[in-house]
């Protein structure tokens, strides 16, 4: 940290060193998936690095409270046994037992109002009609749609400030 023939003071830091050899994955878990989460239990971490190796790792954290997007952190502890894995690096966690959920997205730019009482444009006939539904978790880019929007509805992305209620629009 610092260069042949610098002065230094007392209590300059010189070297700094880091221990690898168990590394922390901070992982972000919806609110509606936390309760399969518990301490000491396994999870599978994949990383780009090791790209045929699954390493094993134990959940050590959860947090008690949740972000503004209604996530939990929790956070694994993986042994990092050939060393080739380092401090900053990404790494994808599979929970064992867990399932995968597909669910209707949209961006969350597409909202007009609140998070509380949901609402975008949908248009139909060649109208923009102001439609409620129901909001399951988001990741803070996009919110999950519960009920109240189909896939084959055509949603307003951009320029929903300048819409009212019936507003006529043409499809780009």
């Amino acid at each position: 940290m610092i260069d042949l023939g610098s002065v230094i003071g007392v209590g300059t830091p010189v070297i700094e060193v880091t221990d690898i050899s168990i590394l922390k994955l901070a992982v972000n878990i919806p609110e509606r998936d936390i309760n399969k989460f518990k301490i000491g239990q396994k999870v599978e971490v994949n990383t780009d690095v090791l790209v045929n190796q699954t390493l094993q790792g134990t959940l050590k954290i959860i947090s008690v409270q949740a972000d503004k997007t209604h996530n939990l952190k929790v956070q694994i502890e993986v042994i990092n046994k050939s060393n080739e894995l380092r401090a900053g690096m990404f790494g994808t966690a599979v929970l064992a037992n867990g399932s995968s959920h597909n669910a209707l997205a949209i961006p969350r730019k597409t909202l007009v109002g609140s998070t509380k009482n949901p609402q975008l444009y949908v248009v139909k006939n060649g109208k923009a009609l102001l439609t409620s539904f129901n909001a399951g978790t988001s990741d803070g880019n996009f919110m999950e749609i519960v009920s109240g929007i189909t896939e084959s509805d055509n949603v307003v992305i951009k320029g929903q400030v300048n819409l009212k209620n019936n507003s006529n629009v043409k499809l780009k």
